[in-house]
């Protein structure tokens, strides 16, 4: 029993102690989804997100601009992030996403997306796609 204690003491502590650390320092680096898309993210200070997005689905190539937010420097804390799939590699895809979630206490960031393309008004029904991407650090 008191083995088990331990074991349990010793895997809540280093949770415990994420509650310090600043989310702009756990957001700065390299994230990775389940389908093998990366995000690095360079710059997070004051609430404001930096970095790059690379696709591993659909046409996009290379790595596109990603602003966005982060609600407090405390850890769980909400955020925002978007991309417009415009780069010189590709040119203009008339395509955006935006994620919004939450970085846990786990340092996952769970997020629902919407991404628009550009339609014609009687395709307007079809222009968004929503779903959803758990990032984790790599």
């Amino acid at each position: 029993m008191r083995l088990f204690l331990l074991v349990l003491l010793f895997s809540v502590v280093p949770i415990l102690s994420d509650r310090k650390l600043k989310a702009a320092a756990i957001l700065k680096g390299v994230w990775a989804d389940e389908l093998g898309s990366t995000m690095e993210i360079t710059a997070a200070s004051k609430g404001i997100i930096e970095g790059f997005y690379s696709s591993a689905v659909g046409d996009a190539k290379k790595f596109y601009t990603l602003r966005g937010t982060y609600d407090s420097d405390n850890i769980p804390t909400t955020l925002a992030f978007a991309v417009s799939w415009n780069n010189s590699a590709n040119g203009d895809s008339k395509a955006s996403t935006a994620w919004s979630g939450q970085l846990l206490l786990d340092r996952e960031i769970r997020t629902t997306w919407t991404m628009t393309e550009l339609t014609d008004v009687p395709n307007l029904w079809k222009s968004t796609l929503i779903g959803k991407n758990y990032f984790t650090r790599i």
